[in-house]
Parts: C-alpha cells; structure tokens; sequence
C-alpha cells in the first residue's frame, strides 16, 4: 500500500509540474481529533475529543482555470481522551479510584493530496486522500489517587498498541484573503484500523482542523 502510494503521487505530481506553475507556502493551525468506533468506547467509558495542532509544509500545482493540486507534509497531534470513570474496588466496603481522564497522545505525520476547485475566484473547496505515519504514541492516566498509590505520573508508551499507518478521506473549504495569506477547515476520516491487534474491535481517527497558510512562493493571485 505504501509503495503503491508514493508511487501513484510522484508520478502525479511529476506529470502536473511540467505543465503547471507551483506555488510553496507553509501551514499551521488546530486540531480537534477523536477516536470513534467499538474500540474506542465501552459501557463505562466514553470517548471525548482531544484538541492539538499541526504544521508544515504545503505545494499547490495549478492544473487549470478552477483546479489546483495540493500536497501536503503535516507533523499533527492527535490521539483522544476519555470523560471521569471510576475503578472499582474488590472490597465492597473500599471506595473506587476516580480517574478523572485517560489521555493517548498519537503524534503523526499526515501527508494529504487534495484537490481544489474554486468556486469563485477567492473561495474553493477541496477533497482527496490522506496517509498518515504513526511517530510516537503515548497514554497518561490522570489519577491524584493511582499517583498516590504509585508515587510517579502514570505515564506510558503505547506505541506498539496502535498501527503505524493510518489512511482515509478529507475534505473541506477555503478562501484566500490576499497578502499570501489563506485559510482553510477541514475534516478528516480514516478508513483504516488503527488498532494493532487483528482482535481488537475497530478504532479509527477523525480530525477536523482549522488552518492558515503562508505562500512563500504565490501560484495564483
């Protein structure tokens, strides 16, 4: 799949660079990111969004009139946490451990290809795919009582958990102010397992993020 991927993009990008004029900019902005699906739930604990960001590196291709071509390279934080839950003790005369969140932190490297069609001359939505490379995973488990108990933050990697590709669909809308200076939001949905476990039950990434991008080099006015 990977090799397939980059592939199919070098070639794209290869065949719309000698016929197009290339504009290079930067990206940055929020994330909202959560995990939804049987694995990310259960009947005790709710998963809830997680708010992060990302930045990078961005290529617009102009392949015609109304169409642009854009690549992406993001270093993105996303993961989810969860609402307060309680553990409960075997001692039925014991009070539970309230454990006030659980919070993943998945670190990746997204790398979107989107296409552009603008509606007008300054306002365009887009839409295409997404590949996303798992960097760092880790799980904190914010607890005054476990702490206590334990006498250190409980703290864990959680790599090995997780799959380290992720790939799904995106989409959304922008508008470019001028001065270089564009805006976009956008929500992404993956359409693979990020459980590693082939038994574990499906757990998948959305994220919806809201941009700005500086164009070092302009391709449209």
């Amino acid at each position: 799949m990977l090799k397939i991927w980059i592939t199919a993009l070098i070639s794209l990008v290869t065949i719309s660079v000698s016929h197009a004029q290339i504009g290079i900019g930067i990206k940055g902005g929020g994330n909202v990111a959560r995990c939804i699906g049987d694995g990310c739930d259960d009947e005790d604990i709710e998963s809830l969004a997680k708010l992060g960001y990302h930045v990078g590196l961005v290529g617009n291709i102009i392949i015609s009139q109304r169409f642009d071509l854009q690549v992406e390279v993001l270093y993105s934080t996303q993961g989810a946490r969860s609402d307060p839950f309680t553990i409960e003790s075997d001692n039925p005369d014991a009070d539970g451990i309230l454990v006030k969140e659980v919070v993943i932190r998945n670190n990746y490297l997204n790398l979107p290809v989107m296409l552009k069609f603008y509606l007008v001359d300054k306002l365009y939505v887009h839409a295409g795919l997404y590949l996303g490379f798992l960097l760092e995973s880790t799980s904190e488990i914010v607890s005054p009582q476990l702490q206590n108990i334990s006498g250190v933050p409980l703290v864990g990697d959680t790599k090995d958990l997780f799959n380290d590709l992720d790939l799904g669909i995106g989409g959304g809308i922008g508008y470019n102010f001028g001065y270089r200076l564009t805006a976009e939001a956008r929500y992404q949905y993956g359409l693979a397992n990020t459980n590693a476990e082939a038994s574990a039950a499906i757990s998948r990434n959305t994220l919806f993020q809201l941009s700005l991008l500086y164009r070092i080099i302009k391709h449209r006015d």
